[in-house]
């Protein structure tokens, strides 16, 4: 059971996948940690405003992603093990259309 635990951190995709998820368990800690220390700050109508905002946000945030954060998870990781040029054209690549298509869309919003 070990070995079997083991050879499975050893992948690249696996321990990426790690990193992910503890960084997203660090995101809902500090998210509810902020918005309990808000609540305590500000008022009822400011939080209202502030909660659809940050709702607006979050699926924005969705929406704008475009699979990107799975097309780099699934490929990215093998291409650092190899070394390859690709690795940085795609992370180039991604960053810059993403951001361009984004762009337009809260543009056009």
């Amino acid at each position: 059971m070990i070995s079997k635990f083991s050879s499975f951190l050893k992948r690249p995709t696996s321990t990426a996948v790690i990193i992910n998820t503890v960084g997203n368990y660090l995101n809902v800690f500090f998210s509810a940690f902020f918005i309990y220390l808000l609540v305590r700050i500000i008022s009822r109508s400011e939080y209202g405003v502030l909660s659809v905002l940050f709702g607006i946000t979050f699926v924005l945030a969705n929406l704008l992603d475009f699979g990107t954060t799975a097309t780099l998870y699934s490929y990215l990781p093998s291409l650092i093990e190899k070394k390859s040029e690709n690795a940085y054209r795609l992370i180039k690549s991604t960053f810059f259309y993403q951001t361009l298509f984004s762009g337009l869309i809260i543009g056009f919003l």
